[in-house]
């Protein structure tokens, strides 16, 4: 129920409040936490950005101008706390200072800034005062041709950008390739199990669906990433990792947690920053991995196990 008591409050206690409120509510630890970081975001900018005497209180946050605004700024990349890396450099690989070219921050996608909207929908309606901000519209990035998928394709495969690591680089252009070659969308081959792809047939099979992969290319990235993926989570203990697409480095530290090892499944996000990285230092800006799917190929439907009639 709306709380509008804390309209006055300091902004952190409101947001402490909200976010136990969705727990109450059921919703998951994800979203709670994705509700909490962005929110967090805002007051942080906020804060640098009214520069008040006092205390920013929950109020303000509620405020639609100062609201359109941040979300405006976010959209542009300008309130990321750190530029995306798709790989840790070694310090062999890492440039110094004096060499390294200053960075432009990507954009935000449409969806973090429908998740940003939404955030401050949700919390507004929890204090009572309903901003109702409009979401934005989806991007129109109309898909490559085939011949210059394959062409990005291919310099993807050949060339390693500059402090990405060789695990991430494999998997990224694994990713790509399967994109190319099945013309389906990322979030349908996110659920990719190891035994789905047979390297010696050269297929992939996706639900009912079997895709031939271009041997030259798909085959070969495939090879040399699940031979990686293959050393990483024998790493691992306690069990077999089968998804495809696993992290490669150990994530960091937060609120005292332990550090979750490498080779555990990867989120979408983490494909997706690795992808927009890579396409960018390559073609001097991202190239989003749903303009690589060309025109689908025809699938086989894939083989059943017939039943066999019992002999007396």
């Amino acid at each position: 129920m709306p709380r509008p008591l804390l309209l006055q409050r300091p902004a952190r206690t409101a947001i402490a409040a909200f976010v136990a409120d969705l727990e109450e509510r059921g919703r998951g630890l994800e979203t709670r936490r994705q509700r909490e970081g962005y929110l967090t975001e805002y007051l942080e900018w906020a804060r640098q950005t009214l520069a008040l005497d006092r205390t920013i209180r929950a109020d303000d946050l509620v405020d639609e101008e100062l609201a359109s605004r941040w979300l405006a700024v976010a959209a542009a990349g300008a309130t990321r706390r750190r530029f995306p890396s798709a790989g840790r450099r070694t310090e062999a690989e890492r440039p110094s200072p004096a060499d390294e070219a200053p960075r432009e921050p990507l954009r935000a996608s449409t969806a973090a800034g429908a998740a940003r909207t939404t955030t401050l929908n949700t919390f507004s309606r929890f204090l009572g005062r309903p901003l109702n901000l409009r979401l934005p519209l989806p991007e129109d990035h109309p898909r490559l041709a085939p011949l210059e998928a394959r062409q990005k394709l291919r310099r993807i495969a050949d060339q390693r950008p500059t402090g990405m690591t060789e695990p991430c680089w494999q998997r990224t252009s694994a990713l790509a390739a399967l994109v190319v070659d099945t013309g389906l969308s990322v979030g349908t081959l996110f659920p990719v199990r190891v035994p789905d792809i047979d390297l010696r047939e050269g297929t992939v099979t996706i639900g009912e669906d079997v895709f031939e992969l271009e041997p030259d290319t798909t085959v070969l990235l495939l090879r040399q990433w699940l031979k990686t993926h293959a050393v990483l989570t024998g790493q691992l203990e306690g069990g077999e990792v089968s998804e495809v697409w696993i992290t490669v480095h150990p994530g960091p530290t937060r609120r005292g947690q332990p550090t979750r090892p490498a080779a555990l499944p990867a989120s979408l996000r983490t494909l997706h920053v690795a992808h927009q990285e890579l396409t960018r230092q390559l073609f001097d800006e991202p190239v989003r991995l749903g303009r690589f799917r060309a025109e689908p190929p025809s699938p086989r439907p894939a083989a059943r196990d017939e039943p066999t009639e019992s002999v007396a």
